[in-house]
């Protein structure tokens, strides 16, 4: 975990666990540790996940998914379907937000990409209207149609 993300984490903060040993199972646990020197290696700062309840089989040097969620952050995030993205390049995407009824594209920065969606840090606010089928139609200030 690198310094930016570590200053966000907290004891009990949730996390989410996917093993490439067992797809499409996930599992859930709650951050009990958190590392306050930078691995001299890496950079990054380690954390201990207990899980609420293990694989069948769990061995040593298997590969995993790690999400975590904190409970408090200082930054505001919006939830999008990831079809509202036109293109993205690591951390960084453009939507097309609608503005006095016109589309106009807008950057966003990514947080993290989901099952339910794009976590969005900055770019857009709750409540912003944003175009999510036919993106790859949109051109700024023409009409697009909302549905209900």
């Amino acid at each position: 975990m690198t310094d930016k993300d570590i200053v966000h984490i907290n004891l009990n903060d949730s996390a989410t666990i996917e093993f490439d040993a067992y797809p499409g199972k996930t599992f859930y646990g709650r951050i009990t540790e958190t590392g306050n020197m930078a691995d001299p290696y890496t950079g990054t700062y380690e954390v201990e996940i207990r899980m609420k309840e293990q694989p069948e089989s769990l061995v040593s040097g298997f590969i995993v998914k790690v999400t975590i969620y904190p409970a408090r952050t200082s930054r505001k995030m919006v939830l999008i379907p990831a079809e509202a993205v036109q293109e993205g390049n690591g951390i960084r995407g453009d939507v097309w937000l609608i503005k006095d009824g016109k589309p106009v594209r807008q950057s966003i920065e990514i947080y993290s990409i989901t099952d339910a969606g794009i976590i969005v840090t900055s770019g857009l606010n709750e409540g912003d209207e944003i175009v999510t089928e036919g993106g790859e139609y949109v051109r700024e200030g023409i009409e697009v149609e909302r549905k209900n």
